[in-house]
């Protein structure tokens, strides 16, 4: 798909009653969020159970994170790398 019909589509997408976008939006995040079909719900949740404990506690003790953006950009060019 060329540029020019994507941005027909985002617009398409965007003109969308918001019930439809967000029934859309979840059915695209199933797809994104395959990396974790092969663990059990528990397992999934256990997995990142450290995790979440870790960053609560920086939270908590007023480290600072990571900015969303920058967190974004890191994954784009990991993506970019991979592609190439």
């Amino acid at each position: 798909m060329n540029q020019p019909e994507f941005d027909n589509l985002i617009d398409e997408v965007l003109r969308l009653p918001d019930v439809q976008r967000t029934i859309l939006r979840d059915r695209i995040n199933e797809t994104l969020d395959s990396s974790h079909d092969d663990l059990p719900d528990n397992d999934w949740k256990e997995a990142w159970l450290p995790e979440l404990k870790q960053r609560i506690l920086e939270s908590d003790q007023n480290i600072p994170g990571i900015p969303a953006e920058q967190v974004f950009e890191k994954l784009r060019a990991q993506r970019y790398d991979s592609e190439s």
